[in-house]
Order: structure tokens, then sequence, then C-alpha cells
């Protein structure tokens, strides 16, 4: 993974030199706040201000619409070691790091360059600063907008990673929703910054995923039979509330299954101020096999009735929501098909990937690899 800080131009001496640093090495999808993977939430260590351990629990008699399909992740890949070495090849000079330096910015396998020649600037000041940790590793230039502004200086934006807060499927976990993700690739899960968290309350029944993945389980609520009813959803959204307070602050969401109906429910319910009020805007969302409260209610002979709404999400979808979205949607998905095409149509100009799978976190074709990376190029300017 490589985070690429462009700099004016400057003249710099082609000689390599050794910058040597025995710290240790990072896994891929590394969270500056931990190491090793990116943050993942367990409410049995970690304690928010609502006591998930204590809030009361509902059966559930039903699976819909909140089960997820099997996944295969691929192996990872570790960062090695070894010193940093500064190289020229043409006009461009590249220092490539394979050592964590000073406990900042820049990371193991990173890349910092610029463009040598004989304009003025302050490359040299922020190649350093890059080098000393005082240059985040959310940040990043592409190489076509150095210089757009001439005279050698640095007026581009320089872009921030996206920071998404994640929510995993139904009886599934913070852990699994990681694995099914890692699916993706590299070159779309490198320009995110993704921030797991399992659900507050244990599965109260038999979960989809248990031949694919090993326990514990988690729910984020409950619901009754012909889904008219739900039970703890406002003490779940005051749990999701209560670590973005204490874990962000968080630009979107990103939801799978369960996760992506409450994830699709935010914006409106904090917009009407009825939740999510003490917290930042929620900038963009990310639906994956997600639904919409009071959609269409799926069973044996098709989509027959609606489905209920907790009562703060009574009016989320009153309005068209001008949140933007990327909703993936399974043509196959027999849960949440429909009511995901439902939700589609509930907000303003969404980006839509329809697959040929079902209820599952898929591997992207290559066409729809592009509209997730164009898409995260339009919010991260937001």
């Amino acid at each position: 993974m490589y985070s690429q800080i462009q700099l004016p131009k400057w003249t710099l001496s082609t000689n390599p030199f050794p910058i040597r640093n025995p710290c240790t090495t990072r896994t891929r999808l590394a969270n500056p706040r931990r190491t090793g993977n990116n943050h993942v939430y367990n409410p049995k260590t970690e304690s928010l201000a609502s006591d998930e351990n204590g809030l009361p629990h509902h059966n559930a008699k039903s699976n819909f619409p909140f089960s997820t399909g099997p996944v295969s992740p691929p192996p990872r890949r570790n960062g090695g070691g070894g010193s940093a070495a500064l190289e020229r090849k043409g006009n461009k000079i590249s220092l490539t790091v394979p050592d964590k330096i000073n406990g900042g910015g820049v990371q193991p396998g990173d890349v910092v360059f610029a463009t040598t020649g004989p304009s003025a600037g302050s490359g040299k000041s922020t190649l350093l600063d890059a080098l000393a940790g005082r240059v985040g590793r959310s940040t990043r230039q592409s190489e076509d907008e150095i210089g757009k502004t001439g005279k050698g200086d640095t007026e581009s934006p320089i872009l921030k990673k996206p920071k998404l807060l994640c929510l995993h499927g139904f009886r599934t976990s913070s852990k699994i929703l990681q694995k099914q993700l890692e699916k993706w690739p590299e070159s779309v899960l490198e320009r995110l910054d993704l921030d797991f968290i399992d659900a507050p309350f244990p599965a109260q029944g038999k979960s989809e995923v248990e031949d694919l993945f090993d326990p514990p389980y988690y729910e984020w609520f409950q619901y009754s039979e012909d889904y008219t009813e739900y039970y703890n959803f406002e003490e779940t959204i005051a749990y999701i509330e209560d670590y973005m307070i204490k874990h962000g602050p968080f630009d979107g969401i990103l939801g799978f299954s369960q996760g992506g109906v409450i994830a699709a429910s935010m914006p409106g319910m904090q917009s009407n101020g009825v939740a999510l009020t003490t917290v930042p805007k929620i900038k963009y969302l990310i639906i994956i096999s997600g639904g919409i409260f009071g959609g269409s209610t799926p069973s044996s002979n098709g989509y027959l009735g609606h489905i209920g709404s907790p009562v703060l999400c009574a009016d989320s979808f009153s309005s068209l929501v001008k949140c933007p979205s990327l909703h993936i949607i399974g043509e196959k998905d027999t849960f949440m098909g429909l009511p995901g095409t439902e939700l589609v149509e509930s907000f303003v100009d969404p980006v839509v990937i329809k697959h040929r799978h079902g209820h599952a976190v898929i591997r992207p074709n290559p066409t729809d690899r592009a509209t997730i990376l164009s898409f995260i190029e339009k919010i991260e300017k937001i």
C-alpha cells in the first residue's frame, strides 16, 4: 500500500543515501490508532456509555433480512524491512520507506517523491515533515496536481482518506465483515480508512455463517416475525453514536445487510434531529446488500406487504436523502434485492452497482472497481 506525497520541483543530489530505523513493520489495512489491522471494536474489552451487556434482549424468529454469503479472503501481504533509499529516475526522485520512521506518518512501503528542477518552493521542508511524521498517511496528492499553479508552489489540495465506520451484517461480527471486505482490491482499500465495530447484542439465534466463520456473532437489533416491530433499536443508535464520539470523527458509514439498513437510515435521523446530533454530519454512505425501513416484505411467494419502521426512522425517508451514496445490490439477493432497489429510489443521485450474485460481499469486476474508485474520488473532495 502506497501513500504518495507529491512536492513542487526542487533540486536534490542524485546520490542515494540510507536511512535506517529498526522499527517493526505493519500489515495491510493498518490503522494509525493501533498496530495490525483496522480498528475492530470489542464490546467486551472497551466500555461505552451504554452498557451493552445490561440491555434487554428479545428473541428473533426470522433471519430476514440480515444474513450474509460466503467469502474467501485473499492472502495478506506483509511489509518488508531494511533501509530506505533515495532514487532518481529522469526528473523524479522517489524515497521508499520500508521501516516506520519516528512514529510518524510515513509507514513501511510508503513512497515519498518529488520532481527535480530549477524552480523555487518549499518542497524540501515538506519532504522532511513527511519523514518526521508531521504529514499523515491519510493525505495524498496526485502526480498531475503538482505545479498546477505554476512558479513551483503547492496550492493544489491534499486529499484526505475518507474515514468510514463499518457496520457488519446480522449475527456476524466486525472481524467477519473485515474478512469479507478483503475481497475488494487493494487499489480500493488503500483509499479508505475503515473502522470496524461489533454490534452490542450477542446473537439470539443461529447464525447463517456458522459453517464459514468462527463465533462470536452479534446482532444490531431484534424484530418480530412479520417485521412490524423492532426491539432495542434506540439503544443501538445510542451505542453507535457513543462510539463515534469516542473514536471519530467519521466522514461516512459503510454497512452490509442489517448494518446497511441502519447506515441508510442514519442521515435522515441526523437531519431530523432525532439521533446522532452530537457527532459531525454524515457526508456519504456505502451500502452493500442493504434495504429500506418501510420497504417490501419478502416471503416464499415473493414480496408481499411492507416491513415496519422503528420510531426513530419514521421520517428518515420522508423526502429524498441528499447524502452521496454508493449502493451494491445482488440481482439474486432474495433477502434484500427489492428493498435495496427501493432504497436507491430514496436517494438523490445514487451510484448503483448491480452484480449477478446474491446476498454477499463480492469481489468487484474491473467495471465495478472503476465505479467504486470514481465514487471514492468524489467523496475525497467533500
